[in-house]
């Protein structure tokens, strides 16, 4: 009880210093007795004064037109200028790769000029991509400068997806930034959920005041899930406590409910059965149960 208790005061502070306490216009708080967010029983004490407003206390979509999302932090801003170079052998378009990835890896100034110089949009894009990861491994911060100044088309967008991929083992941050300046689209927001998730392993508390300052609600909820997982490996209470309380009923909900009884139970399987124990009779509790069985 007590780490319960501890989380829910550390996700009650996040929002209430957030200064998030308006009702979302429409949203219904209250009625949920049937989803997971009322079948968790929830500590006496400060809690309490708390945890019916969580969700309404969360950014609700109609309270911001703000398409762009904020990041922690901006990129600092440079445009690498490569030098003049020779072409590397000729080769098949498979065999290519390797050798372009090993060449940007040597001199990647060079590989990028003659990247951007291939005619064949396919080619272009890939010699693109291979001369970016080469690039990032040898000093990510350039990588991700070079790759702002291409031309803003469409193999630019896939190479800083990838970048921010890479930089999301390290530097999420530096991910979510790179994300933040992708169209809108499922790519943009996958890479989003996985940065945040990369980011969640180190600092749960900071990450989560960050996404729940997100306007879109199915996108919000996405990276809530994905951040209630991240945390259950470490804290599962706390990952309970966000996910049913922080989180609004639906496929996102379940399928974070799920992910902590996966990790949970390799801890307290105990715990774990008692808490599935008071999931609503229906799919989500089936789900759960075989999950445990299986375990």
């Amino acid at each position: 009880m007590k780490w319960l208790l501890s989380a829910a005061i550390v996700l009650g502070s996040i929002l209430l210093t957030a200064g998030f306490m308006t009702s979302p216009q429409g949203a219904n708080t209250h009625g949920v007795g049937k989803s997971l967010a009322g079948s968790v029983a929830t500590p006496d004490g400060p809690f309490n004064k708390v945890g019916g407003a969580l969700r309404a206390a969360i950014v609700h979509p109609e309270q911001s037109a703000e398409p762009v999302l904020a990041v922690p932090k901006d990129p600092r801003e440079i445009v690498v200028s490569p030098g003049s170079i020779e072409e590397p052998p000729n080769s098949d378009a498979e065999e290519q790769e390797p050798l372009i990835r090993r060449w940007a890896a040597e001199d990647p100034s060079a590989a990028a000029v003659w990247a951007e110089k291939q005619a064949n949009p396919a080619m272009r894009q890939e010699a693109l991509n291979q001369v970016a990861l080469a690039w990032a491994e040898r000093d990510l911060a350039v990588a991700i400068k070079w790759a702002n100044s291409l031309p803003a088309d469409g193999a630019q967008a896939f190479v800083l997806m990838n970048l921010g991929y890479e930089a999301a083992r390290t530097q999420p941050l530096e991910a979510l930034a790179l994300a933040s300046s992708l169209p809108p689209g499922r790519d943009r927001d996958d890479l989003l959920v996985h940065a945040v998730s990369q980011w969640a392993g180190s600092d749960a508390q900071a990450s989560t005041e960050w996404a729940c300052k997100i306007p879109e609600l199915a996108l919000r909820e996405r990276v809530l899930a994905a951040i209630a997982t991240a945390m259950a490996d470490q804290n599962p209470e706390s990952a309970v406590i966000l996910a049913t309380q922080a989180m609004w009923p639906g496929q996102s909900q379940n399928q974070a409910a799920i992910a902590i009884v996966q990790r949970w139970t390799q801890q307290d399987p105990q715990a774990v059965a008692a808490w599935v124990k008071q999931f609503p009779a229906g799919e989500i509790k089936d789900s759960a149960l075989r999950k445990l069985a299986a375990l």
